[in-house]
C-alpha cells in the first residue's frame, strides 16, 4: 500500500514531517487506540474515553489546517462521541503508516550499502579463487555473501503493514458506518464519501482511501463469539471478494453458536492442562475448574490468550485446529 519508491523524500526525517501536517497520534497515546478498539462496537455510542479524547482534540470548529481536521469534519459528525473517536483513529493509523514510510525510506541506503558490500566481497572472492591455503577465508567470504544476499532479498519487504493496516481499516469502516442514510436503500451520500476519502488519504506516500478500498476493509474483519459476547477479528489478508455494491455491513456467514463450536487446541496456564475442545468448552473450564466468570477476563491485542482483566494475569492460550487464512491475527474484545 506504501509506494515502493518514495522519490520525493531524502530520508526518514522528511517523511516525518507529515506528522504535523495530517496530525498523526503521538506514540505516547497509541494505547488509546485498543482501548476504544475494545468498547463498544456501535460507532454512535458514547465512549467512556470521551473526556479525553475532548482533551486531547478541539471540540470547536477550526479556522486553519483544512487537511488535518477540515471544517466539514464538525457537520458531518456534529457528535463528540462519533467524531473525537474517528478522528483518533485516523490519527493513530496515520501515525503508523508515516513512521513505516519513514522506514522504508531509510531503507534505501541501507539497500545501496548492501549492494556495494557484495560487489566488494564478490571482486574479493574473485580474486583469492584458486589460491592454494586460502580455501578458509574463501569460505568466510562466500558465507558473508549469502548473509547479505538474504537480507538483500527480504529488506524491501519490511516494514510489516499489518497493524498500519488494522488501524487505517478500521477507521475507513468505522467512518463510513457513521455516514447518515438516505432514502429507502439507506446509502450514503457520494460527496460525503468523496470528503471522508480524502481525509484519510495521505497522497505522498500513496496511502489512497476510495469506495472500493473501504469495501475491501469491511471484508477483512470477522466476528466471533465469546459466550455472547461479539468481538472482530481482523484478518490480515482479505476474503474471499464479493460482488455485492452495497456498503451496508456484510452479514455473518456462521451463527454465534456456530462460530463459538470451531475446535480450538488451548492450554490452561492455572492447572497446565491442555486439551482440545472449544472456545465454550474454554469457558466453562475456566468457570466450573477455577470460578473464573467471561465477564473477569478479556482478549489482550497480541496472540490467542485470555487474560484476567484485574490483574492482566494469563489464563489460557489457545489456537484454532482449523484452516487459518493468516499467520497474523489482530484480535479485538467488545466488553
Amino acid at each position: 500500500m506504501l509506494n515502493p519508491r518514495l522519490t520525493m523524500f531524502q530520508d526518514g526525517d522528511t517523511v516525518r514531517l507529515l506528522h504535523a501536517k495530517y496530525g498523526s497520534l503521538d506514540s505516547s497515546l497509541l494505547p488509546l487506540l485498543w482501548q476504544l478498539f475494545l468498547e463498544d462496537r456501535d460507532p454512535c455510542e458514547s465512549s467512556r474515553l470521551l473526556p479525553l479524547l475532548r482533551t486531547m482534540f478541539p471540540t470547536n470548529q477550526p479556522d486553519q489546517d483544512e487537511v488535518r481536521l477540515p471544517a466539514w469534519l464538525w457537520d458531518q459528525f456534529p457528535a463528540d462521541e462519533v467524531r473525537l473517536t474517528l478522528v483518533a483513529f485516523r490519527s493513530g493509523a496515520l501515525f503508523y503508516y508515516i513512521e513505516a514510510a519513514a522506514v522504508r525510506v531509510d531503507a534505501r541506503e541501507e539497500l545501496r550499502g548492501i549492494r556495494h558490500r557484495l560487489q566488494s566481497f564478490g571482486g574479493k572472492l574473485a580474486r583469492l579463487k584458486g589460491v592454494v591455503g586460502r580455501e578458509e577465508e574463501q569460505r568466510a567470504i562466500a558465507a558473508q555473501i549469502a548473509d547479505l544476499r538474504l537480507e538483500l532479498k527480504y529488506l524491501p519487504h519490511w516494514p510489516n503493514l499489518d497493524r498500519p493496516q488494522l488501524w487505517w481499516h478500521w477507521a475507513m469502516v468505522r467512518a463510513n458506518d457513521s455516514l447518515p442514510r438516505f432514502g429507502r436503500r439507506k446509502q450514503v451520500s457520494p460527496q460525503q464519501v468523496a470528503r471522508l476519502c480524502q481525509w484519510l488519504s495521505v497522497p505522498e506516500i500513496g496511502l489512497h482511501c476510495t469506495p472500493a478500498t473501504i469495501k475491501a476493509a469491511r471484508r477483512r474483519f470477522v466476528s466471533r463469539d465469546w459466550f455472547g459476547h461479539q468481538y472482530p477479528t481482523y484478518i490480515a489478508t482479505p476474503r474471499g471478494s464479493t460482488r455485492s455494491s452495497s456498503m451496508e455491513p456484510e452479514k455473518n456467514k456462521h451463527t454465534p453458536s456456530e462460530q463459538a463450536m470451531e475446535w480450538i487446541q488451548f492450554m490452561c496456564h492455572i492447572c497446565r492442562v491442555s486439551m482440545t475442545d472449544t472456545l465454550h468448552g474454554l469457558g466453562r473450564h475456566l468457570q466450573e475448574t477455577h470460578e473464573i466468570w467471561i465477564d473477569d477476563t478479556e482478549i489482550p491485542e497480541e496472540g490467542m490468550l485470555i487474560r484476567e482483566k484485574e490483574t492482566q494475569k494469563v489464563l489460557a492460550t489457545w489456537e484454532e485446529l482449523i484452516p487459518k487464512r493468516t499467520t497474523n491475527e489482530c484480535l479485538v474484545s467488545d466488553h
